[in-house]
């Protein structure tokens, strides 16, 4: 078995929804250390206000889809290997039923473009992305943003509410992968992050 399959199996097991099959999406390319992950459809720099290290260089994109078609979860594979326990966390909430994780220069890149077309009166960053097919048919998959090629990468929830992002750690203690778990367990709804033990704690550092 490939190593990096190890978590994508894992994660798609536990899921066990049914008819659940990975997509490659290809490479997140991370300009710096950090990464964002959020709702880009208020019309505003609400997506970027708390990035993150993402541990990686790069991310490889995957969406795992039930035979609906739905996505079940988005997973930015690192090592990619057999998850271990979680690590840090971004909790976010979504209205629009849809999220982005991306790289920085790319969340900025759209709230340069929002602030254009106000000044232009055209309206903001939302009605631009509401008129992008990859938003208007609720798809998943790459959107880049003018006028340069920034690309942040959109997945559909159908449903609104609070999500969260999960650093999952290899037993060498390397980031596997970023989970964001939109359905849970099929048995139980559980997220399968919570699956794991929680991050270890430094005794010098308060939380």
């Amino acid at each position: 078995m490939n190593d990096a399959a190890h978590a994508r199996d894992w994660i798609a097991s536990v899921s066990a929804r049914p008819g659940g099959t990975w997509q490659d999406h290809g490479d997140l390319i991370l300009v710096g250390d950090q990464v964002f992950i959020g709702d880009p459809t208020w019309g505003s720099d609400h997506h970027i206000e708390n990035p993150i290290p993402a541990l990686a260089p790069h991310l490889r994109v995957w969406a795992l889809r039930d035979d609906q078609g739905d996505n079940l979860a988005i997973w930015l594979e690192n090592t990619g290997a057999q998850p271990f326990r979680s690590g840090q966390q971004i909790e976010f909430g979504i209205d629009a039923a849809m999220f982005a994780p991306g790289t920085l220069a790319a969340g900025q890149a759209l709230v340069d473009l929002g602030e254009r077309h106000k000044d232009q009166g055209i309206g903001d960053s939302f009605d631009w992305l509401c008129a992008q097919p990859v938003y208007a048919h609720r798809q998943t998959g790459w959107l880049t943003i003018p006028p340069g090629d920034h690309a942040m990468f959109l997945a559909t929830t159908h449903a609104d509410g609070g999500f969260a992002a999960t650093w999952l750690m290899d037993s060498d203690g390397a980031l596997s992968g970023i989970l964001i778990d939109i359905r849970g367990s099929h048995q139980d709804g559980m997220f399968i992050d919570q699956l794991l033990p929680p991050p270890e704690r430094n005794p010098h550092v308060h939380l």
